[in-house]
This record gives structure tokens, C-alpha cells and sequence, in this order.
């Protein structure tokens, strides 16, 4: 019952928020509140309720989730931008958006090694300040030009953001919760991108 019902307040959710439907996002958000009361009173329940009572969490995965929703649908529509505004081939186009990947996959060990040494707070929060900055920066020349290293800092900025979040989320938690905290990192980064590219398609 637990797992129905979180699934079913999920999906409204997601339909609420990509399709701007405050009936679908309120009944989300319902089912999804009765859904906590169930489980806070069963003795194995799918999630634990409780971890919500902890702000740190509750408050990084907040952080996690509009992260993934603020990015998720980027991808998609500047392949959409590169293709018929500057005549890229699909192959072109992929290429230079993979300059993003290619930033997360050199910046990630680094963030790693970097959050181990210093506070993952504040490497995470210059993380965010970098990825919005970036996002800023593109939407004012993304019809001017395709500027490939805003690209690679948008990467970059991502991955000094989300690799030090996620590991201040475990950390906020009982060890023993740990598997259930990364269960819930990753069902914000689901939430967040199908939210973000049912959106886009809707626009």
C-alpha cells in the first residue's frame, strides 16, 4: 500500500509541476502527505518518515531535487537550438553538448578529493553559485553564439555542486539510513528530471 501510494503521489506531483496544473500538484502534494502519515505508523515502512524531521536533509535534498529539475530538460532543447538556429548536424550538435559531460567527469574526482579536504558545504554552495551563474550567463548568448565553455562550466558547476550535496545528505543521517537516504537522492534526481523535461515537451 505504501509503495502504491508514494508512486501515485509522485506521478501527480510531476504532472503538476511540468504541466503548471495546481490541481494535479495539490492532489500530489495531498496524496503525498497522507502517504507519510501511513507509513510513519507501520513498522517496515517504505521510507522512513523520519528522516524529513532532520533539516540538514531535508533541506540538501530540497537543494538536489531543484538541481536536477533546473538542468535535466538543458540537454534536449540546446540540441533542438544548435540544430536549427546555427545548422548543426545531430552529430555536431551531440558533440559539443557532450563537453558538459566531459567537464562532470573531470571535475568529479576533483570535488571528491576537494570536499575531503575542505568543508563539502562550502565546496557545494560555490558549486550552485557556478552552475547559476553559468545558466545565467548562456540564456543572454545562447542565441549568439553557442559559447562551448559556458558548456563546460555548466559541467563543471554541476559537479562541484551534487558530489559534495550527496555526501552531506548521508552524512546527516544515521548510518544504518544511509541506503535509504541514497534511495531518496536518487528518487529527487528522477522526479526533478522528468518534472523538468515534461515541461519542456508541454512548452
Amino acid at each position: 500500500m505504501g509503495a502504491a501510494l508514494l508512486a501515485l503521489s509522485l506521478a501527480l506531483l510531476v504532472l503538476g509541476v511540468s504541466s503548471a496544473s495546481l490541481l494535479f500538484a495539490s492532489l500530489g502534494f495531498a496524496a503525498l502527505v497522507f502517504t507519510g502519515l501511513l507509513e510513519s505508523r507501520q513498522r517496515s515502512p517504505v521510507v522512513d518518515v523520519g528522516l524529513f524531521r532532520i533539516f540538514v536533509f531535508s533541506a540538501l535534498l530540497i537543494a538536489a531535487f531543484l538541481s536536477y529539475l533546473s538542468t535535466a530538460a538543458l540537454t534536449p532543447a540546446l540540441s533542438l537550438l544548435f540544430q536549427e538556429e546555427y545548422g548543426m548536424t545531430p552529430q555536431d550538435a551531440g558533440m559539443l553538448l557532450g563537453l558538459q559531460a566531459l567537464a562532470m567527469a573531470i571535475s568529479a574526482p576533483l570535488t571528491g578529493r576537494l570536499s575531503d579536504k575542505k568543508s563539502p558545504s562550502a565546496v557545494s554552495a560555490g558549486g550552485a553559485a557556478l552552475l547559476a551563474a553559468s545558466l545565467f550567463a548562456y540564456s543572454h548568448v545562447a542565441l549568439s553564439s553557442p559559447s562551448p565553455h559556458f558548456l563546460f562550466l555548466m559541467g563543471a558547476g554541476f559537479a562541484f555542486f551534487i558530489v559534495p550535496n550527496t555526501t552531506l545528505i548521508l552524512l546527516s543521517v544515521r548510518p544504518a539510513r544511509r541506503g535509504t537516504a541514497s534511495a531518496l537522492v536518487a528518487g529527487a534526481r528522477v522526479v526533478g528530471s522528468r518534472s523538468a523535461m515534461r515541461w519542456r515537451s508541454t512548452c
